[in-house]
């Protein structure tokens, strides 16, 4: 499914008396010292066994997943497979193919849990590489908490062997190269068979980072540069298989022209959260390529077998499918190895995580009832308001926040825990303060084309907007910079992250009413995702 907006936008006034003066937002999330944590004893699995063949022929496959999101738990009912399981079904398919099987990723594999965001990726960093991934390439929301973690990341090794980070068209504007710990390609040799994994950033998708992470990075336009090096591979190095793997929507790169001359045998894509092809539809091929991308959070398994011939390794046949539901596989077990890693940490995580602060008689949802995004701006309009009476006591207008693509799940009734809310709220966007005209908000509040949640009575409310030189409203530092396009001096930092201000508001008031949160919206385009 093709999604041409930007993200999901709620805007809401004041809701509640309430000044917001007697809470704390800062809430304390302690620091688990994940660079202290030492795992022994880890080991990858042995990739070079025999690779599977049949009279003439041998075959080589590829499993691939994209946006984990940090989904490190089975659950059956949410229908994610988790890291132990997934262990255990790569195990299961490298047993029937032990040199030929090869499992790649095509980005935004950590950020989304409190899981992987406490261990700042490292908890999945290091169960890939135990489950024997060869590349991943770089996701939007690998940059999340800065270059200097992303590098941590890429330096995490076992038994001497680190995942390679593609990034063909991630360059860096200082020395005008691909960005010094990336690299554009990575070859895999398996007896005397190659195979070639270019890996790019799709376009757009980097507008869904923080801009002041990326500030020094170039995202130059991926078509042109992949089908180079994919060239290269083929012509140069001699490859017999070359895989593209793209953090882009994968119906999109089928529509980028892309033929066989062009040295690519198979194409992975991601991003938007959907399998392609999805359950009962045809997998997409332009000049016997396939195309294929996964579902989020581990809910599918992207698969393509490539037949060559054994004499003249030539390609005979390729062939791609989406696992759709491999969480269903009957046997599949919790690998040990990962699961060690995952207690190593959930020693540290458990008690933060688990930490009751609140509880809703009815489920805080995101698009639906919208209260769980209502309570999120209201929330965001406390801060607001706490900030201005401390600062003069301005008037706050107005609290943006992107609904469904920066809150992800809904809270289920009863109690709230603070690892719920972290679900909720993986991202650690800032609330800020920002001054512009009454005529800037305005045209704030009238982007309907980017994708709008709104409350329309917000407008009927502002009289004469267009005459007031000063306004303030609050937003979070995503928000201002990626969708309004302001810059850093523009914006009023409160040293407040959202999500903490959000869990600060459940522990200090411990009981939530929906329905003080449930308010008629305004629909202008489906959710995006980012």
């Amino acid at each position: 499914m093709k999604i041409k907006i930007l993200i999901p936008l709620m805007v809401a006034p004041l809701l509640l008396s309430c000044s917001g003066g007697d809470i704390d937002f800062n809430y304390e999330t302690p620091d688990i010292g994940v660079e202290s944590i030492a795992i022994e004893g880890l080991k990858r699995p042995d990739l070079n066994g025999e690779i599977a063949s049949k009279g003439d022929d041998v075959f080589f496959d590829f499993y691939e997943v994209s946006d984990f999101h940090g989904a490190v738990n089975y659950d059956a009912e949410d229908k994610t497979i988790g890291l132990a399981k997934m262990a255990d079904y790569f195990s299961k398919k490298r047993a029937d193919n032990p040199g030929g099987t090869v499992v790649l990723s095509s980005g935004d594999m950590f950020q989304g849990s409190a899981e992987s965001n406490l261990t700042r990726g490292y908890m999945v960093n290091y169960a890939m590489n135990v489950m024997g991934f060869e590349a991943m390439t770089l996701g939007n929301h690998e940059f999340d908490w800065s270059i200097d973690w992303l590098k941590k990341n890429h330096d995490l090794s076992v038994e001497d062997y680190k995942i390679p980070y593609l990034g063909a068209n991630i360059y860096d504007k200082a020395t005008n190269d691909i960005l010094d710990f990336l690299v554009p390609s990575t070859i895999i040799t398996r007896k005397d068979y190659k195979i070639g994994i270019v890996g790019t950033m799709g376009d757009g998708s980097s507008s869904s980072i923080m801009k002041s992470l990326v500030e020094n990075l170039e995202f130059k336009p991926e078509f042109d540069i992949a089908k180079k090096e994919a060239k290269r591979l083929k012509e140069e190095e001699d490859c017999d298989i070359v895989v593209w793997s793209s953090h882009r929507d994968v119906s999109e790169l089928s529509q980028l022209g892309l033929a066989k001359t062009n040295g690519i045998d198979v194409v992975f894509g991601g991003h938007t959260h959907e399998n392609n092809p999805s359950d009962g539809e045809s997998t997409t091929y332009i000049d016997g390529i396939p195309f294929l991308e996964t579902k989020n959070y581990g809910k599918g398994i992207a698969h393509a077998r490539v037949t060559l011939d054994k004499t003249t390794k030539e390609i005979k046949e390729v062939f791609g499918e989406c696992d759709i539901e491999p969480y269903a596989y009957e046997g599949l077990e919790e690998n040990s190895m990962v699961q060690k890693i995952m207690n190593a940490y959930n020693e540290k995580i458990e008690p933060i995580k688990s930490e009751v602060i609140g509880r809703t008689d009815a489920e805080l949802d995101v698009s639906n009832n919208f209260t769980l995004t209502d309570l999120c701006v209201d929330t965001m309009s406390l801060v607001g308001k706490k900030w201005a009476k401390e600062n003069g006591d301005v008037k706050i207008l107005a609290a943006f926040h992107n609904a469904n693509g920066g809150i992800r799940a809904n809270i289920p009734a009863g109690d709230i825990s603070f690892g719920s809310v972290y679900k909720s709220f993986p991202f650690d966007n800032e609330v800020v303060v920002v001054k512009v005209t009454g005529k800037k908000l305005k045209s704030f509040f009238n982007q309907g084309n980017m994708g709008m949640w709104r409350d329309t009575s917000v407008i009927t409310k502002l009289t004469d907007l267009d005459a007031l030189e000063e306004v303030y409203f609050v937003t979070t530092d995503f928000w201002a910079m990626n969708a309004f396009k302001l810059k850093e001096n523009d914006l009023i930092r409160t040293n407040i992250i959202c999500r903490d201000a959000i869990a600060a508001r459940i522990k200090a008031h411990g009981n939530i009413k929906a329905s003080d949160f449930d308010r008629s919206h305004e629909q202008f385009a489906a959710p995006a995702k980012r």
